[in-house]
């Protein structure tokens, strides 16, 4: 990847980035990987060193991105299954909250609307809601289809990055027009749909996250 790409990259709104694991189709094995939701792209590096030289692909997010809540628990992680533009991976999280937070802002983005199913605390889900309230811009699957080397089955999913070289499947973005990165003084018009969420007391002990009502008290003294 060359500089002017990795400028690219750095012009589009970060919403969230942390750890994940990773597991390949077919293998046993998990793999550490640096997650950065940047616009509707997931920019995934073997650490948390950003650099262009760290990076080991992407995932695109459109109208079609889910992602899958599978079991979990404190001691094995918590899993999810991620639906992107024909491709299919398998991550995890050590925390319970960490994985809400990523279904939180990729199905926000691919919805545009912050899901009402969430296990997070207010203050949690006001700030998703808050960060995605811009807009963010899709590809559409014409161009999602340009992009990939799969064949365009709807119903064919196959693992996998796409490569930040384009040297494998798939291809890594290089303009604008590919990453649809809005002019600067762009305003996105139509603003996430706010929608009224579930919260629930956490019977798992690994969900640390304290009661709601606790939320209320610190926030009627703090006002009082």
């Amino acid at each position: 990847m060359d500089s002017g790409q990795y400028v690219n990259i750095q012009r589009l709104k970060k919403f969230h980035e942390g750890w994940m694991e990773h597991k390949s189709q077919g293998r046993r094995q998990w793999t550490s990987i640096w997650g950065v939701l940047r616009g509707h792209m997931i920019f995934l590096f073997s650490s948390k060193d950003t650099s262009p030289e760290m990076m080991i692909g992407t995932l695109t997010i459109n109208k079609d991105t889910r992602l899958e809540k599978k079991d979990g628990n404190e001691q094995t992680g918590y899993r999810f299954d991620l639906y992107c533009a024909k491709r299919v991976n398998t991550f995890k999280t050590t925390k319970f909250s960490e994985r809400e937070l990523w279904k939180a802002f990729i199905e926000g983005i691919a919805r545009n609307t912050v899901p009402d199913s969430l296990d997070l605390l207010p203050g949690q889900i006001e700030h998703v809601r808050e960060l995605l309230s811009i807009g963010v811009r899709l590809p559409s699957s014409a161009q999602i289809d340009r992009r990939s080397s799969e064949p365009a089955v709807v119903s064919s999913f196959s693992g996998g990055f796409d490569s930040p070289n384009g040297s494998t499947s798939g291809s890594y973005s290089q303009t604008d027009e590919d990453l649809n990165i809005p002019p600067e003084d762009y305003i996105e018009p139509t603003p996430v749909t706010t929608l009224t969420a579930r919260h629930s007391f956490y019977a798992d002990p690994s969900k640390t996250e304290p009661p709601r009502f606790a939320l209320h008290m610190l926030d009627h003294n703090f006002h009082s």
